[in-house]
Formats: C-alpha cells, sequence, structure tokens
C-alpha cells in the first residue's frame, strides 16, 4: 500500500508584543509555492501546535 508523502511541523506560539519582521526569512524569494491541506492538528499544553499536511 502506497501513502501520499506527508509534512510535520510543530509551531512555537509567538510572543504578545515581539512584532520584528527583522528575522530572517526560511525560504529565498521566488522559490515556488506548493499548496497544502491540513490532515489533522494537536496542541500540546505550552501552546505549540504539531501540524501535519499533505500536498492539495
Amino acid at each position: 500500500m502506497r501513502t501520499s508523502p506527508t509534512a510535520r511541523r510543530l509551531t512555537a506560539p509567538a510572543r504578545p508584543g515581539c512584532d520584528d519582521r527583522s528575522g530572517k526569512r526560511l525560504f529565498e524569494e521566488g522559490i515556488a509555492q506548493v499548496p497544502l491541506k491540513l490532515l489533522k492538528s494537536a496542541q500540546f499544553a505550552t501552546g505549540v501546535l504539531h501540524l501535519t499536511y499533505e500536498r492539495a
């Protein structure tokens, strides 16, 4: 049985009052975007999100 590839991501909550947009980009400008569909999500007590995506 072949399954479609998934992408998993852990996302930490943003700190209130921290609006510094001078940070480095994760990806360079001009990189093609890949449409994704959220399959499931879970939130830990710390506020961290565990997100699972697949290609849309």
